[in-house]
């Protein structure tokens, strides 16, 4: 199967193409800067340009055994936003999930599946509640710009996923890789104590992705996403616990707990979601224990 990335050297994208590549499939990433991009990702990668914004010079590479896993858009990780910043999100997204979808209505040959990416933040702030991917659109522009997001693709008559990420845990990008080094985050910056983070470890986000693509009968809303969410006093304590486990610098819970709150998932917003869609399908975590899940990253990083 060939599957074209956009957004692939990225956090999720690097280790998505690792696992394509060892099943076999041809993998190609759409980039603005293959060159700059070309030490980055396992070898056996194709990069081809893409200016992120439009359906030209690519859509000749779809053909009916294509999946198109579109990652592509602006991240936020800060707490407090400004309206530029705000718009410069939406902007990314929207444009790049647009440019998919026109390549895709251009194309002589549907491809096989579109797995569009989105983020937890569709719910909004739930408090306590138990989310699951049936669970309305929530309030708040975190909320406004996913659920735009999902709309730039919809009208689309191909298979389709959309992916409501979690936290994203992982060694060497992300929220993790600064939270071990207790570094770089300001004082006035905290996660909610009492709120639930959904949080994934990096190799089920790939793994998930994987199972999406080959399970024809997968469509609709998935939140990738462990089926154990954590509040984030547990989070950051299950955090420390494990670091005094191994050779890396013990890290002050106050300070990871700054980290946290700058993190898109956990700044503002209480969601105790669950992958019930993921799971209803037969998808087993690899890593559904918080506690196994920072055992592994942290064992890798030190």
């Amino acid at each position: 199967m060939r599957v074209l990335i956009t957004g692939g050297t990225g956090l999720i994208g690097r280790v998505l193409c690792r696992v394509l590549l060892k099943d076999g499939h041809e993998v190609i990433v759409l980039s603005r800067s293959p060159q700059s991009h070309k030490f980055v990702l396992p070898p056996g990668v194709e990069l081809h340009a893409w200016d992120g914004i439009s359906p030209d010079g690519w859509g000749h590479l779809i053909h009916s055994d294509t999946t198109i896993i579109n990652l592509a858009g602006g991240r936020s990780n800060m707490l407090h936003w400004r309206g530029a910043d705000k718009q410069h999100i939406l902007n990314s997204r929207i444009a790049a999930a647009q440019a998919v979808a026109q390549a895709i209505e251009n194309a002589p040959e549907k491809p096989r599946v579109l797995l569009q990416a989105s983020a937890v933040g569709y719910y909004g702030d739930c408090e306590s509640d138990i989310v699951v991917e049936d669970s309305p659109v929530g309030e708040g522009w975190r909320a406004e710009i996913c659920h735009e997001w999902e709309q730039a693709t919809a009208r689309l008559d191909v298979r389709q996923c959309i992916l409501r990420f979690g936290l994203v845990l992982d060694t060497h990008s992300g929220a993790l890789p600064s939270m071990l080094l207790g570094s770089g985050f300001r004082d006035e910056q905290y996660a909610n104590d009492a709120g639930w983070i959904p949080w994934v470890h990096n190799h089920d986000v790939a793994l998930s992705l994987k199972f999406l693509l080959n399970h024809e009968q997968a469509s609709g809303p998935f939140n990738i996403a462990s089926p154990n969410p954590q509040t984030s006093c547990h989070f950051i304590r299950t955090l420390s616990d494990t670091i005094k486990t191994t050779s890396l610098i013990p890290v002050p819970e106050a300070t990871l707990q700054q980290a946290l709150g700058e993190t898109e998932v956990t700044a503002l917003d209480s969601q105790r979601v669950i992958p019930y869609n993921l799971s209803r399908l037969g998808y087993k975590f690899r890593f559904p224990s918080l506690e196994d899940a920072f055992r592994h990253l942290v064992n890798s990083y030190s």
